[in-house]
């Protein structure tokens, strides 16, 4: 096991592609197992996050056959898990500060910019599906999806990223002199309607 979050424990395994190659993966076991619905959920998530331009990870959802080992286990019964780039050494550990709160000006327009092309994609651009490098050169990500929702209208997407961007100010990540980075990072990557909408919530 190489990570955990209230929703699930994430291992480090190894996944044939139909390629025939092999590659070692993240593979995020879900606490308590999803139906076949909620997975297919998660992928239509996924694909409409990836057709949007977010910066996602290479990842999916994949049904583990009964019998396969899974850390310490052997599933009883066929799982659904979601498997993703693996972003862990052995000897650095995870390259991805989990919760990590980002804290540089670059790391804050990155984000908003991200979370927009979510917003544009009709879901709710919350924080907490960013996650910052440790190595702050090379930024954030999108990764967490258990954080994404679909939001019913446009207004509601954009009032969302307005509090997202003034919760970068609170941080101290931009000043309040600085907003107009952030609002005008979101403007250049915002689809037409979204455009409209953050006019209405934005916080000159």
């Amino acid at each position: 096991m190489v990570g955990e979050s209230v929703m699930g424990r994430v291992y480090r395994g190894r996944m044939r592609f139909k390629d025939g190659s092999m590659h070692q993966v993240a593979i995020k076991r879900f606490k308590t197992p999803i139906t076949d619905e909620r997975a297919g959920e998660y992928q239509r998530t996924i694909e409409d996050l990836r057709d949007a331009g977010v910066r996602l990870p290479k990842m999916g959802m994949v049904r583990v056959r009964r019998g396969t080992p899974v850390g310490k286990e052997i599933l009883g019964e066929d799982e659904w898990v979601q498997v993703s780039q693996l972003f862990y050494s052995a000897e650095e550990g995870s390259k991805i500060q989990t919760k990590g709160l980002i804290t540089t000006r670059e790391g804050s327009i990155e984000a908003i910019t991200e979370l927009t092309k979510v917003a544009n994609a009709g879901y709710r651009p919350q924080w907490d599906l960013i996650e910052p490098f440790k190595d702050i050169s090379k930024g954030v990500i999108p990764f967490d999806l258990d954080y994404v929702k679909r939001e019913a209208s446009a207004d509601q997407r954009a009032f969302s990223l307005s509090a997202e961007m003034q919760f970068q100010i609170s941080l101290g990540a931009v000043s309040n002199e600085d907003y107009g980075l952030l609002f005008n990072a979101a403007m250049t990557v915002a689809s037409p309607e979204m455009k409209k909408s953050l006019r209405k919530y934005a916080t000159p």
